[in-house]
């Protein structure tokens, strides 16, 4: 509710700075340490989402220097994630971080293999996220991403290609046009 309310009370996201490097802190430090820390985590999902969905400059400023202790704490929990679910759900998170992308450039080697997990993923909204993403870097990023993810280039080629194999072509014609991009810029 607090976070709807920023959508139509701008004000509110002054309100809501103050307190934002707090609750991230305390979701990632309680779902760390908890039995069950699905909920901590789909409140960084909605929040993220949130930021991502409109334009707050104080959040994403607010937000900046948590951004590469949150990559690389996101990048541990997916290696170490047992539960396909949770492992979608940090996926998500790394894809969706509320940074403008020249912001992501230095740490665009942590978002590599997010990417792929997306586009291997059983999730068609996850799938679709990764794709966007993707593009996204390619579009605007062209042989500064190629350098950067070199290692990563075949693997997310690889990811891209099976999708035009899937046997519900859901994917097929951004995985065809992202696949003429990569192919262009080798």
């Amino acid at each position: 509710m607090a976070l709807t309310s920023m959508r139509h009370n701008p004000e509110n996201e002054v309100i809501f700075q103050r307190h934002l490097s707090h609750i991230v802190l305390q979701c990632i430090e309680l779902g760390s340490t908890s039995r069950d820390p699905t909920n901590y985590f789909v409140l960084l999902r909605a929040l993220f989402r949130t930021f991502s969905d409109e334009n707050f400059e104080l959040l994403y400023k607010e937000f900046l220097p948590l951004l590469p202790s949150m990559l690389e704490w996101l990048n541990r929990q997916l290696e170490c994630a047992q539960n396909p679910l949770m492992r979608d759900l940090f996926v998500e998170l790394c894809l969706t971080v509320p940074v403008r992308l020249s912001s992501l450039l230095p740490f665009l080697h942590l978002m590599a293999k997010p990417l792929v997990l997306s586009l291997n993923s059983a999730s068609a909204d996850l799938i679709s996220r990764g794709l966007r993403t993707l593009e996204l870097f390619v579009d605007s990023l062209h042989d500064y991403f190629f350098d950067v993810l070199e290692s990563y280039h075949e693997e997310l080629t690889a990811s891209v290609w099976k999708l035009l194999r899937a046997p519900v072509f859901t994917h097929g014609p951004q995985a065809l046009r992202l696949l003429g991009k990569l192919a262009g810029a080798n």
